[in-house]
This record gives C-alpha cells, sequence and structure tokens, in this order.
C-alpha cells in the first residue's frame, strides 16, 4: 500500500477560544538579518537586527457580524493573546495587538475582514498530550 498523508487544517485562537469564522491565518517571523562584508572580504557573514513578528486573519462575516469586537480592541490597542495550531503538533503562542483591519464587501462575494496582528512570539511549545 502506498504511503499516503493526510493534510490538515490550522487553527488559529483568540483568548479562551477559536476564531470560527476564520477562513486562513499566515505567519511571518522576521529576524532583521544583513549582509556584512568587509573591506577585504566581501559578503564575510551576518549580522541580526531586530524580530518581527506578524500573523494575519481572513474572516468570513456572516450575517450576526463579527464574532469578536476586533473594531474597538485594535483602536483601543487592547493587548490579545492568539494560538495558532499549525500541523505538526506545536502551538505558537503570541501576545501583542491588533494593529490593522481591512475589510472587503464584494457585490457577488462574502463580506470578509482582515485581521493583522503584530507581537511577541514565545517559544512554539508542543500540544499537551
Amino acid at each position: 500500500m502506498a504511503d499516503v498523508k493526510r493534510f490538515p487544517q490550522s487553527y488559529v485562537a483568540q483568548g479562551a477560544g477559536d476564531l470560527i469564522q476564520a477562513t486562513m491565518v499566515t505567519t511571518s517571523l522576521k529576524n532583521g538579518a544583513k549582509q556584512v562584508s568587509t573591506l577585504r572580504q566581501p559578503e564575510a557573514g551576518y549580522t541580526l537586527g531586530v524580530r518581527e513578528n506578524t500573523v494575519t486573519v481572513e474572516l468570513a462575516i456572516d450575517e450576526d457580524g463579527p464574532e469578536r469586537d476586533f473594531y474597538n480592541d485594535c483602536r483601543n490597542g487592547v493587548p490579545i493573546q492568539l494560538r495558532v495550531k499549525p500541523p505538526g503538533g506545536s502551538v505558537r503562542v503570541y501576545n501583542g495587538c491588533w494593529s490593522g483591519i481591512d475589510e472587503n464587501g464584494p457585490l457577488d462575494d462574502k463580506t470578509t475582514m482582515h485581521l493583522t496582528f503584530i507581537g511577541k512570539l514565545d517559544r512554539p511549545q508542543p500540544v499537551a498530550a
């Protein structure tokens, strides 16, 4: 029998529960690395800079509206915790705030909300058994 793998979905949670309306989650980690050259040795190495963590979440908004008060949380810089659970048994815990919201209401499709989060990434943790 051939080896066939299952490809499960990722999950994203805020506070006590999953974001039910989420249709996509994207995480980004940048370490600010820069190339270092010297007068005698081009491309001698690198240096690390400021780390940046960004999480973007797309939501499909139903007739009851968004599941949380994202606008006031973003407007007021309310501290929140996000947990992103990709396949493979780890959980990435972020502490920060929503930094931006974009909403799209096309004529021929669902209304979507795109949330941008910035914050500190705690070390990814294995899922507890």
